[in-house]
């Protein structure tokens, strides 16, 4: 059984995540950490499991062999690695049924040699999308890496994690399969994407100026965001509801992702 909680007593960089009970990482480091369960009154056994990005980190179990008597089940671990989006989750079995107080912390012990230093270059560069652009705002998924120099940019997500704060540099071009607008009021756009949200601002757009006439569309653009360590970035696309539906080209010099870190 997963642990589920509703009390947060200290939670420094909004890391817990209430609608699937688990800490998600906000900066890369070293890690200590410990779980406690209180395992109720019923005999028989008890086991208490930590998970570090799906992988057992600790556990511990003993046999509750008398009935009646409150019992707790702990687990602790040290010098855990954990990058910028792993999770971190407890779960508990019982050979009976059992509820009680579950408690998980953690503490960054050590940023290790994977840290941003002052003034270390931060970026990436994916291209080759073939993404399906929508009448709502789709999120463009780039696969292939150029280069990237912290991996913080998920090529099956589309999706950049800034491993540091700072200000960011979003620069991206797209290009379409061949298109039409039923009006000459069609119109498509790229726009930044901040934590999930997609924002008004227009980094990019097309508008057909002839109606009924294929092309290959062609956007391009480029936008500045404020990121804290662990909020994300992507850029996403959406055309009119006269343009019809069209699939991004795959080729890497029209389609690209350029995120860099610049202040």
């Amino acid at each position: 059984v997963t642990f589920s909680t509703s009390d947060v007593l200290s939670d420094t960089h909004g890391m817990f995540d209430d609608a699937t009970d688990t800490l998600v990482i906000k900066e890369s480091g070293y890690y200590n950490g410990s779980a406690f369960a209180a395992a109720g009154t019923s005999s028989g056994f008890k086991r208490i499991m930590i998970y570090a990005n799906g992988t057992v980190v600790a556990q511990n179990a003993f046999d509750h062999g008398a009935s009646g008597v409150t019992a707790s089940v702990c687990a602790a671990f040290n010098g855990i690695y954990l990058t910028v989006g792993q999770t971190v989750y407890v779960t508990t079995r019982s050979a009976t049924s059992a509820s009680g107080e579950v408690r998980l912390a953690i503490t960054k012990v050590s940023s290790g040699s994977q840290a941003v230093t002052a003034g270390e270059f931060v970026g990436c560069k994916y291209t080759s999308s073939t993404t399906t652009i929508n009448t709502t705002a789709t999120t463009v998924i780039m696969p292939t890496k150029v280069w990237d120099s912290h991996n913080a940019y998920n090529n099956s997500t589309g999706v950049f994690t800034a491993p540091v704060a700072g200000k960011y540099r979003l620069t991206s071009g797209i290009l379409g399969n061949s298109t039409s607008s039923s009006s000459t009021n069609g119109g498509i756009s790229i726009r930044p994407n901040l934590n999930g949200a997609t924002g008004q601002d227009i980094m990019g757009a097309l508008t057909f100026q002839v109606a009924s006439v294929g092309i290959n569309p062609v956007v391009t653009g480029s936008t500045e965001v404020e990121l804290l360590a662990g909020q994300t970035l992507a850029l996403s696309a959406l055309r009119g509801a006269s343009v019809s539906s069209f699939a991004l080209s795959g080729a890497a010099d029209g389609n690209y992702v350029i995120i860099t870190k610049v202040g």
